[in-house]
């Protein structure tokens, strides 16, 4: 829902097209998102650039099978709106 905002401001011209964190930091300006939404914005997309990571392994950890110890991005999502 926060996301849309930011996108629909892009739409009607209110906001510039710009990268996410471009178009963040001007919704944010434009008063069109609070500052507690912007960083429940910001904490969505890290968790999302996290949850997208490829898995790096040492030599050792392959070996051993490469068991990775990643936050289910459910979680951190959860984590996330519950703090906000």
């Amino acid at each position: 829902m926060l996301l849309r905002k930011v996108r629909a401001a892009v739409r009607s011209g209110q906001l510039s097209k710009g990268s996410a964190q471009q178009e963040l930091a001007a919704a944010l300006q434009a008063g069109i998102i609070s500052s507690a939404e912007a960083e429940l914005l910001r904490a969505a997309q890290a968790a999302q650039d996290d949850a997208t990571q490829v898995d790096a392994f040492t030599l050792e950890e392959y070996a051993q099978g490469g068991q990775a110890s990643a936050t289910p991005l459910r979680m951190v999502l959860r984590e996330v709106v519950a703090s906000a």
